[in-house]
């Protein structure tokens, strides 16, 4: 067997400098470690400086310690390589988060406007059904009014004309104006207290998402246009009534009709009997005491058919007078109504648009802040990940030869000791 130098054994050889001492003796300027681990290193390229002309229980203890050594480095600066991971993906949030604050900040405004839209319409309905309460309550004070209507009577040769009196239809006037003045006045105060109210739960929650306060208050409404009185005319009814010799004729042949089937029955009968030994005057007087009576009610009757005739045609003529008036004011009520309508809806709209505008130009001033600060903030954290890129690359500049060098030779002079890993 030779026992020349190729077959010493390698614990008898003297060991050679480590080769990737530079490495070791260099990690503590190029990177930054704990107190602990940058004594530890220098301990370390201290001991190993020298050649290693130790014993062999001396070398494998250097080799242990160096091991463990690379171990603890190469594990701190995982550490440190995943808290600068994390930070950089913290400064890309940050980055990117104004365009996200903008874009919830304008949803959330968006939600309570909308909210408060809702509320708004709601009143819209609700003023269409007191609208409806009020529009009753007005007809049912016509009807009273126009129970009391008043006229004039002017003779004509058929009868009799009825018009307004002129005092009633200024009286007429000033009841219906007064009764849409009053409606209009009440719809506008109204329509104030009502849009404060539908909107003043939205301010608050308004008011927090924003952080500022909102000094938002509805204008004052205007009332709906008050319809003016239209033209009824004369309002003219006829009462029709025939002349009194027509009356008194149709009594007079009624009545003669009437008594014609008993005179036929009884005086003829007996007037024909004595008429040959009575007298003519006799006969003359008994004739005229039969029809005498007759002429008599027959003036009555006439006299009655008038007046009865009379008041039947002036009540009706009245009736159609009080529904020409009825007709007139409801078609100023329709009028009215169609501007109540506009007014509600113009008005409430109104509200809502300057909400919006107003909470607009307060998101417009906050999004602008944010804007100027996240631009800030912007500069600050690129310069910020240009930092913690740089300290990436050096710890992957740093751990790679610690690894692919400094390692492999530890366990290669471990392997050469015979030392197991």
């Amino acid at each position: 067997m030779s026992t020349g130098p190729a077959a010493a054994p390698l614990h008898a050889t003297a060991a050679a400098p480590f080769q990737s001492l530079a490495v070791l003796r260099d990690l503590p300027l190029r990177v930054q470690l704990s107190d602990a681990l940058a004594l530890g290193v220098a301990a370390f390229v201290q001991r190993a400086s020298p050649p290693l002309e130790a014993g062999l229980d001396a070398q494998q203890g250097l080799l242990r310690d160096g091991l463990a050594l690379v171990e603890q480095l190469i594990a701190a600066l995982d550490v440190e390589g995943r808290k600068i991971t994390e930070e950089m993906v913290s400064a890309n949030h940050r980055m990117n988060s104004h365009g996200t604050y903008a874009t919830q900040l304008q949803g959330d405004v968006t939600r309570l406007l909308q909210d408060s839209k809702t509320k708004l319409d709601d009143e819209r309905q609700k003023f269409g059904q007191r609208y409806a309460k009020q529009h009753q309550n007005t007809l049912d004070a016509l009807k009273t009014t126009i129970d009391g209507v008043e006229t004039c009577a002017a003779q004509e040769e058929f009868g009799l004309v009825y018009t307004l009196s002129e005092s009633y239809r200024r009286s007429f006037e000033r009841w219906a104006t007064n009764v849409f003045a009053q409606w209009a006045a009440h719809t506008a105060s109204l329509l104030q207290d009502r849009a404060t109210k539908a909107i003043e739960g939205t301010l608050p929650q308004l008011m927090r998402l924003l952080g500022t306060p909102i000094a938002f208050v509805p204008p004052a409404a205007t009332e709906p246009a008050i319809p003016q009185g239209l033209d009824i005319g004369k309002c003219e009814e006829r009462a029709e009534m025939p002349s009194w010799g027509e009356s008194y004729k149709e009594s007079l042949f009624t009545g003669l009709n009437q008594v014609a089937m008993l005179a036929s029955l009884v005086i003829v009968p007996v007037v024909g009997n004595f008429s040959h030994e009575q007298p003519v005057t006799l006969r003359i007087i008994v004739m005229s005491t039969a029809v005498l009576p007759i002429i008599g009610v027959a003036y009555m009757s006439a006299r009655r058919h008038r007046k009865k005739f009379l008041r039947r045609n002036t009540d009706k003529a009245l009736q159609l007078i009080q529904k020409q008036l009825g007709e007139h004011f409801r078609t100023r009520v329709d009028r009215f109504k169609t501007d109540f309508d506009t007014t509600v809806a113009k008005y409430l709209g109104h509200v809502q648009q300057g909400l919006v505008q107003h909470v607009q130009r307060i998101v417009d001033e906050l999004l602008e802040a944010h804007r100027r600060r996240a631009l800030e903030e912007q500069t600050r954290t690129r310069v910020e990940l240009e930092q913690l890129q740089e300290r990436q690359g050096r710890l992957r500049q740093v751990r790679g030869p610690l690894v692919d060098q400094v390692k492999l030779e530890l366990q290669r002079r471990a392997r050469e000791l015979g030392l197991t890993q």
